[in-house]
């Protein structure tokens, strides 16, 4: 299956796939740590060059968001803006991404974020808060350890409030 470029994964193999790779880890901050440890935008093809070749992180997003159907993720991105803040809505992208696996799609897709942005960006921190609409996993210290803002756990919906300044700078990848 894999030596077949032509191959796809259906939602229900995508999920069982999510499912035993959870079942099977000692690591309950899966999401968190399994970024960390191997993340390059370049390993998305296209997706990750374009990202990195955006002027300024407002435009990475953009590009991010406008191309994310193509990473195969299990969150979708919808972004929000009002007179005082941006934030993105992270929801699930499929219909079997609830509990623990929308808890490591979110995780996932917080860490190798952060690790991007941080090789991307000189200065600065983009997230200026994060709204969770899970519980607090034991290990929740990890989350404000690994993106240095508050979290608030127990949210109506799952937000990544954003710095419009930082948004401005230009990256050190274009």
């Amino acid at each position: 299956w894999l030596s077949q470029p032509e191959a796809t994964l259906s939602a229900a193999d995508y999920r069982q796939l999510i499912r035993n790779v959870l079942d099977s880890s000692t690591d309950p901050a899966l999401g968190l740590s399994v970024s960390r440890q191997a993340n390059y935008l370049s390993r998305y093809g296209f997706w990750g060059y374009a990202v990195m070749s955006c002027t300024t992180l407002g435009d990475a997003l953009a590009t991010s968001i406008r191309f994310w159907p193509l990473t195969g993720a299990l969150i979708n991105l919808q972004p929000h803006s009002s007179d005082s803040e941006e934030w993105l809505e992270l929801t699930p992208a499929f219909d079997f991404v609830r509990d623990d696996i929308w808890r490591f799609g979110v995780e996932k897709f917080l860490a190798s974020s952060h690790l991007s942005v941080s090789w991307m960006l000189d200065k600065g921190r983009p997230i200026r808060a994060l709204e969770l609409d899970y519980p607090a996993p034991a290990y929740a210290q990890a989350y404000a350890q690994l993106l240095d803002c508050p979290v608030r756990f127990d949210c109506q919906q799952t937000r990544v409030l954003l710095d419009p300044v930082v948004l401005q700078q230009p990256l050190s990848t274009s």
